[in-house]
C-alpha cells in the first residue's frame, strides 16, 4: 500500500512556527488508483492534524489533478506530492507525457500547456457545461489560491496551493 513518506505534526503545542511538512507517493497512472491516492492523502493529512475542511479541499483538488494525469498523461506512474506550512497546502501531480498536451482553461477553452489564461470575464462555452470533462479545473480554480502547470523534461507537473482555513483560527 502506498504511504506518504515524511510527516510530523502540523502545529506544535508550544506555538513555535513549524517547519514545513511534506510527503509524497507514487501510484500507477490508472483510474483505479485515483481513489486510492485520495485515501492515502487523506490519511496523511489527518495524521498531520489538518482541519477537516482543509482535508476535504485538498482531497477534491488532488482527485482532479490525479484524474487529469490519468486521462491526459502517458506515463505508467504518477507522483502525488504534498507540502504544508502553517498557512498553505501545496499539492503537485507529476506524470510523463509523450507529446505536447492541451489543458482546459478556466473559461472552458482548450490551450497548450503553459498558455496564458484569457480574460477572466470570458464565459465557458455551452459545450463545456454539457460535456463529461472540463469542469474539474473549475473546481481546482475555485478551491485553490493559485494553480498552474509546467512542462518538465518529459513530464508535466500540475500544482495547486490551497489556503488552510485552520491557519486563520486562533489556537
Amino acid at each position: 500500500m502506498a504511504r506518504f513518506a515524511g510527516g510530523g505534526p502540523a502545529t506544535p503545542a508550544d506555538g513555535v512556527r513549524p517547519a514545513p511538512v511534506q510527503g509524497g507517493a507514487v501510484f500507477d497512472a490508472v483510474p483505479a488508483e485515483v481513489p486510492r491516492a485520495r485515501r492515502v492523502l487523506v490519511a496523511a493529512l489527518r495524521r498531520w492534524d489538518v482541519h477537516e475542511d482543509d482535508v476535504h479541499s485538498a482531497q477534491l483538488v488532488a482527485c482532479e489533478l490525479l484524474s487529469n494525469a490519468v486521462r491526459y498523461g502517458s506515463g505508467p506512474t504518477m507522483d502525488l506530492d504534498v507540502r504544508m506550512d502553517d498557512v498553505h497546502i501545496h499539492l503537485a501531480v507529476r506524470n510523463r507525457h509523450a507529446r505536447p498536451r492541451r489543458l482546459a482553461r478556466s473559461n472552458g477553452s482548450v490551450a497548450p500547456i503553459g498558455s496564458p489564461e484569457p480574460d477572466e470575464a470570458s464565459e465557458p462555452s455551452e459545450s463545456v457545461w454539457g460535456s463529461e470533462c472540463g469542469r474539474g479545473l473549475r473546481l481546482v480554480e475555485a478551491l485553490a489560491l493559485e494553480w498552474g502547470s509546467r512542462p518538465l523534461a518529459g513530464e508535466l507537473l500540475v500544482w495547486a496551493m490551497i489556503a488552510r482555513v485552520d491557519a486563520a483560527r486562533p489556537a
